[in-house]
This record gives structure tokens, C-alpha cells and sequence, in this order.
């Protein structure tokens, strides 16, 4: 936010409200799949998803599930790769593009 002109101030008074907000509607999200295991009387939402369209949608949730952390495993990605190099090379004072951002990944994955 702050490479668009806004202040750190202006920048966290919008991130908080919409953490706050993001974080609410996963809430909420998670109470309605509890709601529909309870009704179904299922103990996991795919089982409450199959007992509701059939066994031949089951793998749906499923599949969505897993290209949702999928992607979100790529965005994940993308921001330690671009802010690993901005900070490496601000660290050791080297211009950006000499900094890889493949072998900050390759780095922080042998790390973990």
C-alpha cells in the first residue's frame, strides 16, 4: 500500500479492518460447515457434502481444497522469493537483480 502514496499510518488503518474482516468471514464460513456436519450428522463436510448432492460430487470439495492451497501456496511463494531478495540485497548492499530469487527460495526451503 505504500508504494501507491499512502503513509505506513493510512497503509495499516486499511490492513487491519480487512484482516479483521477476512478473518471474520473464514470464521463464519467454518461455523456453516459445522452447521451442515451437524445436520447431516456427518464428522467431516465431505461426508455432510455427499450425504447432500451424492456420492458422485464427493471429490469436489476435495479437489477444490486442494488447487485453493495450491495457489495459495504459490502466492506464498512468490512474496518470500520477492521480499527474500529485497532484503538480501539490501543487506549485503548488491543491486536486486544480481540477488536470485530461485536460490532464495531453494534457501529458505533447505532451511524449514
Amino acid at each position: 500500500l505504500t508504494d501507491s502514496g499512502a503513509t505506513p499510518a493510512e497503509a495499516i488503518a486499511l490492513a487491519v479492518p480487512l484482516l479483521l474482516l477476512f478473518g471474520a468471514l473464514n470464521a463464519w464460513g467454518f461455523l456453516l460447515i459445522g452447521r451442515v456436519c451437524v445436520e447431516t450428522e456427518q464428522p467431516s463436510y465431505v461426508g455432510a457434502w455427499t450425504s447432500t448432492l451424492g456420492p458422485r460430487l464427493a471429490a469436489l470439495p476435495a479437489v477444490a481444497s486442494l488447487l485453493l492451497c495450491s495457489t495459495a501456496a504459490i502466492a506464498c511463494a512468490t512474496v518470500i522469493a520477492d521480499t527474500g531478495t529485497d532484503l538480501l540485497a539490501a543487506l549485503f548492499a548488491l543491486p536486486a537483480a544480481d540477488v536470485s530469487r530461485t536460490a532464495v527460495l531453494f534457501g529458505c526451503a533447505a532451511s524449514v
